[in-house]
């Protein structure tokens, strides 16, 4: 079994120009054309049970028309969307249980689109909200490559909120931290992220991170907070399963990584 935990998809109508624009911005190619068939025929390829599809609420004004956009996709069998927030957005509260009304899961959060530090006040708002109704938090951490300056996202950063919204004295969240809590910030994560009670995609890592550096930090942070993602369309789904399932680890911590975690997040923990 594979759950992808980590896809982008776009409305059939913008989808082919707005994945030409990020190719451009990154200087990244693409594998898929961004759309939810596209998708859908990577994961037959690659055999992928389950992709979660995280959008990116880049203005506050599209609040409504991503949550719908959302709830659409989720029609589609072997494909589950999350909704997505701006820190600009008003009566947060109201939006996140809306969100949660409509069936979504979780949200997707990414301070370079949305220009907010990870440890400010509005995100600290939105999360600690999103974790008390039960909603899965997924995040954008470390650099972006088509927008790459300020890092919105650090480990000391995560730290700071970590600390601020108490997540040590907790038994248990559903923060989710993405490219392995922090994209080219891999030595930070090792040093000051990793064991903390927080998860990790390991999208955008696999064949970029040293491979000893990552089966380190798998094992310092435990597979039981690390889920897989390949970030679809900017890694091919399938490169990123066979290079995990090489990469050095067990065969119980691939499991853990490929679906038994995400499963059990999925399921309320």
């Amino acid at each position: 079994m594979v759950i992808d935990f980590h896809t982008h998809v776009w409305p059939d109508k913008i989808a082919r120009a707005t994945v030409n624009k990020l190719k451009q911005m990154g200087n990244i190619p693409a594998y898929s054309d961004g759309t939810v068939s596209g998708l859908i025929t990577s994961m037959k390829a690659a055999r992928v049970d389950l992709s979660i599809i995280l959008p990116v609420v880049t203005r506050p004004e599209q609040f409504d028309t991503i949550n719908r956009f959302a709830v659409k996709m989720n029609e589609q069998e072997g494909v589950m969307s999350f909704g997505g927030i701006h820190p600009k957005n008003i009566d947060v509260e109201e939006k996140l249980e809306f969100i949660k009304s409509l069936g979504l899961k979780g949200i997707k959060l990414h301070p370079a689109y949305q220009e907010t530090y990870i440890d400010e006040e509005p995100y600290q708002r939105i999360i600690d909200y999103a974790l008390k109704i039960g909603l899965i938090v997924s995040v954008h951490a470390g650099l972006d490559v088509g927008l790459p300056d300020p890092i919105y996202c650090t480990p000391d950063r995560i730290c700071k909120l970590y600390e601020r919204l108490g997540l040590d004295k907790q038994e248990e969240n559903k923060l989710i931290f993405a490219h392995t809590g922090g994209y080219a910030c891999w030595k930070e994560v090792y040093e000051q992220l990793a064991g903390k009670k927080v998860y990790f995609d390991c999208s955008t890592t696999l064949g970029i991170i040293e491979d000893a550096l990552f089966v380190q930090i798998v094992r310092r942070h435990g597979t039981n907070r690390i889920v897989f993602g390949s970030d679809s369309p900017w890694k091919p789904q399938k490169e990123m399963i066979d290079y995990l399932n090489k990469i050095g680890l067990t065969e119980g911590e691939t499991e853990d990584i490929m679906w038994r975690t995400a499963k059990k997040l999925l399921e309320e923990i």
